[in-house]
C-alpha cells in the first residue's frame, strides 16, 4: 500500500480503505475460520452517509457485513490532520529543527490508515468473538456511536465489558501493521531508523483516536461503550502484553516496556486529557476498577474472557 508519498484524493482514500478491508477478510487464516463455521462477511463503505459512524451487522441472509459511513472517513482525514500538524506530542521528530510539509503529510495519512485499521478490527471483532449472537435483532448491529443498546437481553455493564473485548482484540491485531512498517516507515518520518519513536508514535496515534471519540460523545454518557478514557486504558494495556510476547518486534526489557506505555499515557492525558493530576488519578482508578469487572461479565456470557 503505498500511501506516504503524496497526497490522496477521495476516491483512492475509499478505494484503498476498501481493498485493505476486503484482503483482511478474504485473508487465509480468516477465510478458514469462516468455512469452518460456514458464514461469510464483507466490508463496504456508504459514501451516502455522513454520519460519523461504523456498524458491524448480520444479513438477512446469515453473513455479515461491516460498514464504514464516509462520515467516518471525512472526520479521520480532518482531524488526522490536524493532529499530524498541532500536537506537540506525536511525531516530533518530523517537526525538527524546521517544519518539513512533506514529513507531517506522510504522518498525517499514516494516522488516517492506522485509525481505519483499528476501527474495522474493533467492527470485525464484534463479528468474532460472537456478540451479534448475543442481540435480539442482530441485523441492527454494532455502532460504534450515537446508537442505544435497542431490545436485548444485555445490561448496559455488559454492553460495554463486550466493546472492551473488541477493543482488545484490535489492539492486538493493529500490532500486524507496527510490524510490517516499523523499519520503513521512521526512515520516511524522521530521516532515519528510529523504530521506538515509532512506537511512541504508534500509541499516541490510537490515544489521539479515543480524544477525537470523546469529542464525538460530547458530554452524553454512552449505553453501550465504556467513556473513552476507559477504553485507551484497556488498549494501552492489551497493546503493550502483546507486544511483549511477539517475536518480531524491536525488543525492550520488559520494565523498560511497561514504562515507555505508562509514560505515554501519562504525556498524553498531560498535555490532551484537560485534567489535573488528582483527577487522573482518579479516573485511573475508576478505568482499573471497571477493568477488574470484564472477565466475569465475559465468563457470565459464555465468551472467551480477558
Amino acid at each position: 500500500m503505498d500511501l506516504m508519498n503524496r497526497k490522496l484524493t477521495w476516491p483512492e482514500v475509499f478505494d484503498l480503505v476498501h481493498d485493505y478491508c476486503n484482503r483482511y477478510l478474504s485473508d487465509n487464516d480468516i477465510e478458514e475460520w469462516w468455512t469452518s463455521n460456514k458464514v461469510a462477511a464483507k466490508f463496504r463503505i456508504d459514501d451516502l452517509d455522513h454520519t460519523v459512524n461504523a456498524r458491524a451487522c448480520r444479513l438477512p441472509d446469515g453473513s455479515y457485513e461491516i460498514v464504514f459511513c464516509a462520515g467516518l472517513l471525512d472526520t479521520f482525514i480532518k482531524y488526522a490532520y490536524e493532529v499530524a500538524h498541532n500536537s506537540k506530542i506525536i511525531f516530533f521528530p518530523a517537526k525538527t529543527p524546521k517544519r518539513n510539509e512533506e514529513a507531517l503529510e506522510r504522518a498525517h495519512i499514516w494516522i488516517v490508515f492506522i485509525w481505519i485499521d483499528y476501527v474495522f478490527q474493533h467492527e470485525f471483532a464484534h463479528i468474532f468473538c460472537g456478540h451479534l449472537e448475543l442481540l435480539t435483532d442482530a441485523q441492527r448491529g454494532w455502532y460504534e456511536f450515537g446508537i442505544n443498546r435497542g431490545k436485548n437481553r444485555l445490561s448496559i455493564h455488559q454492553h460495554r465489558c463486550l466493546e472492551a473485548q473488541a477493543d482488545r482484540f484490535a489492539a492486538a491485531n493493529i500490532l500486524a501493521q507496527f510490524i510490517r512498517y516499523h523499519e520503513s516507515i521512521p526512515q520516511d518520518l524522521y530521516g532515519k531508523p528510529n523504530s521506538e519513536q515509532f512506537l511512541i508514535d504508534y500509541i499516541y496515534s490510537i490515544l489521539y483516536l479515543y480524544k477525537l471519540f470523546a469529542m464525538i460523545q460530547g458530554n452524553q454518557e454512552s449505553d453501550t461503550h465504556p467513556q473513552p478514557f476507559f477504553r485507551s486504558f484497556i488498549f494501552q494495556i492489551f497493546f503493550r502484553d502483546t507486544y511483549a510476547r511477539v517475536s518480531d518486534v524491536p525488543k525492550l526489557e520488559d520494565k523498560s516496556l511497561e514504562n515507555l506505555f505508562h509514560s505515554c499515557f501519562v504525556e498524553f492525558y498531560k498535555h490532551e486529557g484537560g485534567v489535573d493530576l488528582e483527577e487522573f488519578k482518579k479516573k485511573l482508578s475508576e478505568a482499573q476498577s471497571f477493568f477488574n469487572t470484564i472477565s466475569d461479565s465475559l465468563r457470565e456470557l459464555k465468551l472467551s474472557t480477558l
